[in-house]
């Protein structure tokens, strides 16, 4: 049968079997590790993507009765996770436990609220279940991460407020009920909303309760079937050609066809996601870089839904929201005494219907700085892509009125630095915070206070957008916004100059001696096997080998320039190496000069520059002067010596749009960006299905590069990768701005 996606059901995908293979055509661009699948038909009511990564089973699953993404961990947990209020039904198994997903979940619509149901089969006759955590994803994804603590807090604060409020019994935690044939768990909201986990087992299984949890026991593995329900109705579907252009959706190469499943799976009508399972929800700087990745295969239309979605979130001052806390989330936070306005009844008496909504509105985040300076940027590119559909969005006062917010935002946190070009007047991460970028890991900015690619790129891009926005709009739109925000566009050029200026503060210059004295000392003492030693010094840099140099051979004379990745609260620059000059690349007006140098990080391998043959590196840590850097941005680091699938996107959208420029100026330029643009899709081809995970490592254990899944056993926190994010599914978008390449034309969205 033909699916409205334009593949078949019953095409293989490359290198494995369609398990509902409309879909697995293309896994190798949404997926992480090789999936393992066996032949069904998708249900009719709905889509679905079915993939493995890392040893995880993923089902994720949207359509008119519900959206879900089902997860298995055979030896861990299995996780239901429901974009609707960011809710989720989990379940900890013990270390002996051996489940899996024995057919696809189906989706079915109960009052107030949907409902998954699944097939599993345990591999082992005994199932230990541990825990059960049935609340907000934020909840479980502290349970993953901190263990039974991270959800064990937020039933001790729960508990805390029923002794002052009258509440439903099984609010504050989970019940757990066993009966013939079925074991329970169930919780509910404080307006009775109901979060169900039940498993229907065949007579054979025993339960027993014990110290640690409950034990199902039988003579033989058996099947069981689970039931899922949680109290929030489903988001609104966006149909693929309200989302798509037609030179998207007639895209027939795998990965493109996977990648648009994966964000159909993502951008609801509502708002656009920031990835699944972990961030299933709205992110500012998400929406933002993923709409101008998309722009060339997103309609209009969806553009501006995800813009509308950011509008409609920001604070009063025009800061874009980075995160919003929804649902069992929002309320855990007031009722561990962050109120945000709410006015609860004395202690002993019971909440009202008002306080109770009240307690569940949703909470916005505007923590990050980065954020607020992408706003402007996306709305120059729908200018210059469709202004007429600019003016259709400014013809609504309202609209209008929050994007005069935040450029006006934008001049305010500009002004200093244009009173003063210090790099005391910067943009710095707020007071008491240790994150404010995309790299809002705690150790993810190596402990620096004003990051560079706010500084030298985002607040520089973001003047000249407003410049742009306000030229492209007609007269009448044009007064309406000088009488909002008096003198912007002269403010915005003026300012623009002077941030130009900025990335001088952050330029680290390093000579031949001091990186032969640092990567010596690296390779001698980093957290390094003896394997690992003489494949990278066996790498060859400039003629040599990376050996050879270290020991006085010549190579590398210009020495090595890199931006700092930050600056720390004294003004030092920290001598992190990183992609981050992809933000310039993409979003600035680089010389060639500077061109030139991000071309050489990419050119030259880990851990002299960024090159892995599995992608780019987006930090590394070899030649800072602080060795504990080694460590906190290294392979097991979220945001350390690991390839991000979107900065690799981004790199590669960058060089596309300079490339035509560069072949009229500087031919050579040019050739040195087609090379690296050629081995950015080819590392992306070695990394295999990781290339559209979220993130990856590699290993070199075996003489060459090898990606590998980040996350558990590689990880050194208890971060890992999403198998499905919002920016890791550009791949269309790359497909497009290279053919126009190739049609010797201009990228589309620029």
């Amino acid at each position: 049968m033909e699916h409205r996606w334009g593949l078949r059901t019953s095409t293989p995908g490359k290198r494995r079997r369609g398990c509902l293979a409309c879909l697995a055509l293309g896994l190798v661009l949404m997926a992480g590790l090789p999936a393992v699948a066996r032949p069904l038909p998708p249900p009719e009511s709905s889509d679905e993507l079915v993939l493995e990564e890392g040893g995880q089973q993923h089902f994720l699953t949207w359509g008119g009765a519900g959206q879900a993404h089902l997860l298995v961990r055979a030896d861990s947990r299995l996780v239901v996770a429901f974009p609707a209020e960011n809710l989720g039904i989990s379940l900890w198994f013990g270390p002996q436990t051996r489940v899996r997903v024995a057919a696809p979940p189906v989706m079915r619509a109960v009052p107030r609220g949907q409902r998954l149901e699944v097939t599993l089969s345990s591999q082992n006759s005994t199932m230990e279940i541990r825990d059960a955590v049935l609340d907000s994803i934020r909840t479980i994804r502290d349970r993953q991460t901190l263990g039974p603590a991270g959800a064990e807090v937020v039933r001790r604060d729960r508990r805390a407020f029923a002794r002052r409020h009258p509440v439903p019994e099984n609010w504050a935690s989970e019940r757990v009920r066993v009966a013939s044939g079925r074991w329970e768990a169930d919780r509910v909201n404080l307006d009775g909303g109901v979060f169900r986990a039940l498993l229907l087992l065949p007579p054979q299984v025993r339960v027993e309760h014990r110290e640690e949890g409950w034990s199902l026991r039988s003579a033989a593995p058996f099947e069981l079937r689970l039931v899922a329900e949680v109290p929030a109705a489903p988001l609104s579907v966006t149909p693929p050609e309200e989302l798509f252009t037609a030179e998207a959706l007639a895209l027939e190469d795998p990965r493109s066809r996977a990648a648009m499943r994966g964000l159909a799976f993502l951008a609801p009508r509502e708002k656009f996601m920031a990835g699944s399972w972990r961030f299933l929800t709205y992110f500012g700087r998400d929406t933002l870089l993923s709409l101008m990745l998309l722009d060339p295969a997103l309609t209009p239309g969806a553009y501006v839904r995800g813009v509308q979605s950011v509008l409609a979130r920001l604070s009063p001052t025009g800061q874009v929201a980075h995160e919003e806390d929804l649902g069992p989330w929002a309320e855990r936070r007031r009722v561990a005494g962050e109120l945000f306005g709410v006015v609860l009844p004395r202690s002993g008496q019971a909440l009202s219907p008002e306080a109770i909504r009240d307690l569940y509105r949703p909470i916005h985040d505007y923590k990050m700085v980065d954020d607020d300076f992408l706003l402007a940027p996306a709305l120059a590119r729908l200018a210059e892509r469709s202004p007429q559909t600019l003016c259709e969005l400014f013809a609504d006062p309202e609209a209008l009125r929050q994007v005069m917010l935040n450029f006006g935002h934008v001049l305010a946190s500009a002004e200093p630095y244009g009173q003063e070009s210090s790099w005391r007047r910067t943009v710095a991460l707020y007071p008491g915070e240790s994150v404010g970028e995309w790299r809002d890991s705690n150790e993810g900015l190596g402990g620096g206070r004003h990051p560079m690619n706010v500084n030298a790129v985002l607040v520089p891009a973001a003047l000249r957008a407003i410049v742009a926005v306000l030229d492209s709009l007609p007269e009448p739109q044009r007064e309406t916004c000088r009488k909002s925000l008096p003198g912007a566009r002269e403010r915005a050029a003026g300012l623009a100059r002077v941030w130009e200026g900025a990335r001088q503060d952050y330029l680290v210059r390093l000579e031949p001696a001091q990186i032969r004295a640092r990567l010596s000392r690296f390779l001698e003492q980093g957290p390094l096997t003896p394997s690992e030693r003489n494949f990278y010094r066996s790498l060859p840099v400039e003629g040599v080998r990376l050996g050879d140099f270290l020991e006085g051979a010549p190579a590398l004379e210009g020495g090595l320039e890199f931006p700092a990745l930050a600056l720390d609260a004294e003004g030092r620059k920290l001598a992190i190496m990183n992609s981050d000059v992809s933000f310039e690349l993409f979003l600035g007006e680089p010389s060639a000069d500077r061109v030139g140098m991000a071309l050489r990080l990419l050119e030259l391998p880990y851990p002299v520059g960024l090159r892995t043959g599995v992608g780019p590196v987006v930090a590394n840590a070899a030649c800072s002067p602080d060795p504990g850097h080694w460590e906190t941005l290294g392979r097991g680091a979220y945001h350390g010596a690991v390839v991000w699938s979107w900065q690799s996107a981004m790199l590669r959208a960058g060089l596309a749009r300079l490339l035509p420029r560069f072949r009229q100026q500087d031919p050579a330029l040019a050739q040195r960006m087609e090379t690296v643009l050629a081995d950015l899709a080819a590392s992306q081809e070695r990394a295999g299905d990781l290339a559209a995970s979220e993130l990856w490592t590699f290993e070199v254990e075996s003489g060459s590069w090898q990606a590998i899944p980040f996350g558990t056993g590689t990880a050194t926190s208890g971060d890992e990768s999403n198998p499905v994010q919002l920016w890791s599914t550009v791949h269309p978008a790359l497909v497009l701005r290279e053919r126009a390449l190739l049609r010797g034309a201009r990228a589309p969205g620029r």
